[in-house]
């Protein structure tokens, strides 16, 4: 495992032979280990990066921040460092922001286009939010996340589990609130949206809004489960990225 010098990133395998690098950027509550899985099932030409934030997994002992700036130039400044080609942004939820505006900086700051954006789980930023989470009762927000399927059943109800992880998704929900509010932009970037079909946090047919962030090619695609509907299985949502960029990189 390789972490970046900065620590934003982590790479779970260093594919030398790869020419091609997939950044994905956690939902709330997780961390970078998340999307380990996907690696066995990205072909040796991809290179799987994903994003650490503070205060999960390696970065444990830092505070959890609600600055996305600091947020977007961190995880930019390590793809520069890294000296990163032929990037993919992945984001699922909460991450579907945030790898929207790292491709912003990308292209605003340093006149870089990744390959394709993807993002899942989440309806673009100029939809506000309607519901405060961050400030819901623990039993209020324990059920919301139970509901979702954010909560495995079997530490629903353990104390200590939940303490620790309560305060881990209170911040990530403050950093969702927090988020900058935003007209529509439009970047020079494929995009492709995904969404569980069953998704209770937002009307699905608001996943269409997404194609106008892209004067580029635009793909919703809908898949069978709710909001976490690729975390059992990744094959097909790896599948899917996959195909988009190809189809995009012989067109």
């Amino acid at each position: 495992m390789k972490i970046s010098k900065n620590k934003w990133l982590t790479c779970f395998n260093a594919k030398t032979e790869a020419d091609t690098n997939i950044i994905c950027f956690p939902f709330g509550g997780a961390g970078a280990s998340v999307y380990k899985p996907w690696d066995s099932e990205l072909p040796d030409n991809i290179r799987l990066w994903s994003v650490q934030l503070p205060g999960r997994e390696n970065r444990f002992a830092e505070g959890f921040t609600h600055d996305y700036n600091s947020i977007v130039k961190g995880i930019v400044d390590d793809i520069m460092a890294l000296k990163l080609d032929n990037i993919v942004l992945f984001g699922h939820s909460m991450g579907a922001h945030i790898a929207l505006f790292v491709a912003e900086k990308l292209h605003k700051n340093h006149a870089i286009e990744p390959l394709l954006l993807a993002v899942s789980g989440n309806t673009p930023p100029s939809i506000n939010v309607k519901k405060s989470w961050s400030t819901s009762t623990d039993n209020q927000l324990r059920d919301h996340l139970k509901k979702l399927g954010g909560i495995p059943s079997e530490v629903a109800d353990n104390r200590d589990f939940l303490d620790m992880y309560m305060e881990k998704i209170r911040a990530d929900y403050t950093l969702i609130e927090c988020r900058p509010s935003r007209e529509v932009f439009t970047l020079p970037i494929p995009l492709l949206a995904l969404y569980g079909k069953d998704d209770p946090l937002f009307p699905t047919e608001n996943m269409k809004e997404w194609c106008q962030y892209t004067s580029e090619d635009s793909k919703v695609l809908e898949f069978s489960g709710a909001h976490f509907y690729f975390q059992q299985d990744c094959r097909l949502i790896v599948q899917a990225v996959c195909m988009t960029l190809d189809k995009l990189l012989t067109e």
